[in-house]
C-alpha cells in the first residue's frame, strides 16, 4: 500500500536487461488487464522506458472489410501512469482518478493504484 508520507513521482522502468524488462512488462500488462476487467492488452517492448504514461486505444469493431462499423469510433482511450513512491513502483489507471487538485496526489485510492512488486523503476524528470 502507498505511504501518505511520500509523494508519488512519475517513473520509468529501470534500464536493465531485455529479459528483465520483458518480465516487468508482463507484470504491468497483467495489472492493466486486471484494471480493465480482464481485457487483453498489447504493449510495445519499450513501454514505460521513455515516458511514464502509456495510452492504449480501444479496438474499434470492424466489418468484414476491416472498416469501423458506423464510420469512426469515439471510444475513450485507456491511460496508465507508472509512479514511484520511495522504493516502490505503482501503476495508476488514470481513467479512474478523481482528485480535487494535483496536490492531492497522495490521496489516490487503491481502486486506481496497483502496487508492482516485481517492477524496478526510477523517478522521471517529466
Amino acid at each position: 500500500m502507498p505511504s501518505t508520507d511520500l509523494p508519488f513521482q512519475p517513473a520509468l522502468l529501470s534500464k536493465t536487461s531485455a529479459k528483465q524488462v520483458s518480465k516487468q512488462l508482463a507484470e504491468i500488462k497483467a495489472a492493466m488487464s486486471a484494471q480493465l476487467s480482464g481485457q487483453s492488452i498489447t504493449l510495445a517492448s519499450n513501454a514505460f522506458t521513455t515516458s511514464s504514461t502509456v495510452t492504449i486505444e480501444r479496438k474499434a469493431i470492424q466489418d468484414n472489410r476491416g472498416l469501423p462499423i458506423q464510420g469512426r469510433h469515439n471510444n475513450p482511450a485507456f491511460v496508465f501512469t507508472l509512479l514511484k513512491q520511495g522504493d516502490s513502483c505503482f501503476l495508476r489507471y488514470e481513467n479512474k482518478v478523481s482528485k480535487v487538485s494535483a496536490s492531492d496526489e497522495a490521496s489516490d485510492t487503491s481502486a486506481n493504484l496497483t502496487a508492482l512488486a516485481g517492477v524496478t523503476c526510477v523517478a522521471s524528470a517529466e
